[in-house]
């Protein structure tokens, strides 16, 4: 085990302990996937324009659109990497084959989060007033691929602008876009969560 294994292992300690307690009402974060991840592909996509993030689900009562364009607002800048826009509406003469997907309180598993049919599965509940838990399905996506996802909750939360769920969006952007995947260092395998 490399001295650079242990310190990004580290780093993802700290980050998913920050968020499985750092929140009142309770926030978890569950381990990450990682299936051929590389920091050249955030290199890539700023280079393309930016990140393109998919919203399936919308359990609060702010339109879909605007929920849409508030979770794209709270990860962008929270990647490892170089800077770049995150956007729900691609701009014109985007091309980029990496983009994010976020399922907000749907049946949406990781393994099915990046296909073509997974933004037809709306199936998140009605609506609801007032403070609520809301749970997440991340990834980063190249084509119908999954390149890295990871699946978190935050309780109390009261609004897409709630800076729980801020918060949540925030830190799972970095889990799965980190400077290197860190289960390929050192032992070369990914690990799957929903196994």
């Amino acid at each position: 085990m490399t001295v650079r294994f242990v310190l990004v292992a580290a780093t993802m300690t700290a980050l998913l302990g920050a968020c499985a307690s750092g929140f009142e009402g309770g926030t978890f974060v569950r381990q990450p996937f990682f299936s051929s991840y590389d920091n050249s592909m955030l290199r890539y996509t700023a280079g393309r324009g930016g990140m393109l993030v998919q919203t399936i689900g919308n359990p609060f009562e702010a339109p879909p659109r605007e929920v849409s364009r508030i979770v794209a607002g709270h990860m962008e800048g929270a990647q490892f990497g170089p800077r770049m826009p995150f956007f729900s509406t691609p701009p014109e003469g985007f091309g980029s084959i990496y983009r994010m997907r976020v399922s907000l309180n749907t049946t949406m598993t990781a393994q099915a989060i990046c296909r073509r049919e997974s933004t037809a599965q709306k199936t998140a509940p009605s609506r609801q007033r007032g403070a609520q838990r809301v749970d997440v399905v991340m990834a980063f996506c190249s084509g119908e691929k999954r390149i890295s996802s990871v699946r978190g909750y935050a309780t109390g939360v009261n609004g897409p602008r709630d800076p729980k769920f801020r918060s949540l969006l925030r830190i799972m952007t970095k889990v799965i876009l980190p400077q290197r995947d860190p289960h390929r260092i050192g032992n070369g395998h990914g690990e799957d969560f929903d196994r």
